[in-house]
């Protein structure tokens, strides 16, 4: 009888473990986040200041919203959402030059973030925030306009300047 249950006992954590795992809902990032309140988290931290890692960004002037990035962040969170992936790389090879370039934004420069996983603005712009090549992206003052797209639990975030 011990026996049994020395093998039942691993079988049913086995189950459990399995069972709670399948159970365990995705975060999917809203269909269309605000771009007023994404705009408002980012020039908040753009206009006070931040340090990113270990490196001080003094306040830089705000971004203003640009439907063109917004286009381009729209087709790499659709590709990682519909791939399955998570990667600054397109599953076609492509990088965030590329995408722009695809809707004739002539850029100077240009930044990318990508986050999965959160089910806000507020919450990506924490991780964003928390990470430091993304802070450093959004505090950097070359940049002046901004887009934001979401695709199921995916974020992109498009910084770029003429």
């Amino acid at each position: 009888m011990l026996n049994i249950f020395k093998k039942l006992i691993p079988a049913l954590a086995i189950f459990m473990m399995l069972f709670t795992m399948a159970c365990r809902k995705a975060i999917l990032a809203p269909s269309r986040p605000s771009k007023a309140v994404l705009l408002d988290l980012v020039n908040n931290y753009r206009k006070a200041s931040c340090t990113c890692g270990t490196v001080y960004y003094p306040p830089v002037n705000p971004v203003v919203w640009n439907d063109t990035l917004e286009l381009a962040a729209k087709d790499h969170s659709d590709d990682m959402d519909t791939k399955q992936y998570f990667s600054h790389t397109g599953s076609d090879g492509s990088n965030t030059g590329d995408r722009l370039s695809k809707y004739n934004y002539l850029f100077t420069t240009y930044g990318e973030n990508i986050a999965e996983g959160y089910a806000n603005e507020q919450d990506v712009m924490l991780g964003w925030i928390k990470s430091t090549g993304h802070c450093q992206n959004i505090m950097d003052g070359d940049f002046k306009e901004m887009g934001v797209a979401t695709k199921g639990k995916y974020w992109t975030q498009v910084f770029a300047a003429h």
